[in-house]
């Protein structure tokens, strides 16, 4: 079973001639307490479906949920797009 997911918005950036909402993914599990795991998602601006989002695999690990987002906060621009680079396909990299 996949836990539940709490998604909030960290950036905005540019890539491949397209504009990429960046989003923080908290990892939420009611049988466990809150955790700081998480990961990064990739939506393209004007996407027709939620299926055109671009997400990592949990990549973030910290001790809360606060502390996860304050991280991913850190990233930038560069770091964001390669990132998104490695969750696009082979025939979609310019």
């Amino acid at each position: 079973m996949t836990s539940p997911l709490q998604s909030r918005h960290i950036a905005t950036i540019g890539y491949a001639a397209r504009f990429w909402d960046v989003y923080v993914e908290l990892e939420e599990d009611p049988q466990r307490q809150p955790t700081g795991r998480a990961r990064l998602s990739f939506s393209p601006a004007g996407a027709k479906s939620p299926a055109d989002t671009l997400r990592t695999s949990m990549i973030i690990l910290e001790a809360t949920s606060h502390a996860a987002v304050a991280k991913a906060r850190t990233f930038d621009e560069r770091q964001l797009v390669a990132l998104l680079r490695s969750c696009l396909p082979g025939d979609q990299q310019p």
